[in-house]
């Protein structure tokens, strides 16, 4: 059984900026902002930022070389994302995750989704609405356009089995 939960891909590409500034200080310095780390070409950003969701399902996440050759072009890429998660027997979506781990305990046949699995934000510095400034908005929207669209047609479509 194939389970996964996606995220509006900018939420999480600023939850990623702030673990990494704050649980591993991998910036080392606190003035650093999710505009710099946008720009920032630290080793295995690049794979996250730049449509990492869909290179993920397209199962190529993790070559910090990316295949391009397997893949042609984005179009191929993109469908290879899609064919793959219409293999998951549950897509549920992060911002609606209280009301789909029920859901989900059911679909897998558990009698509560407390007991299942717990939950905890791993970055506590990470402020609750962060603002995210306008320029650097439409620089992820650039880099992660595959992401925005791939999640948005997934939201559409899902429904609880293979799509």
């Amino acid at each position: 059984i194939l389970v996964t939960f996606l995220r509006d891909p900018l939420e999480r590409a600023v939850s990623q900026f702030y673990y990494h500034k704050h649980n591993l200080g991998t910036f080392g310095e606190s003035s650093v902002t999710f505009g710099d780390y946008l720009r920032s070409e630290l080793s295995g950003f690049r794979e996250i930022l730049d449509n990492g969701i869909v290179w993920q399902f397209a199962w190529d996440q993790y070559l910090r070389k990316r295949d391009w050759k397997r893949f042609g072009d984005e179009a191929s890429l993109y469908r290879a994302a899609i064919e793959n998660i219409r293999k998951v027997h549950f897509v549920g979506f992060q911002d609606r995750m209280d009301a789909e781990l029920p859901q989900l305990a059911r679909f897998l046949g558990c009698g509560s989704h407390a007991e299942m699995l717990p939950r905890a934000n791993a970055t506590e510095d990470k402020p609750v609405n962060p603002v995210v400034e306008t320029v650097d908005q439409a620089n992820f929207e650039r880099m992660a356009a595959l992401d925005i669209r791939f999640v948005a047609e997934v939201r559409r479509t899902h429904r609880q089995g293979p799509l």
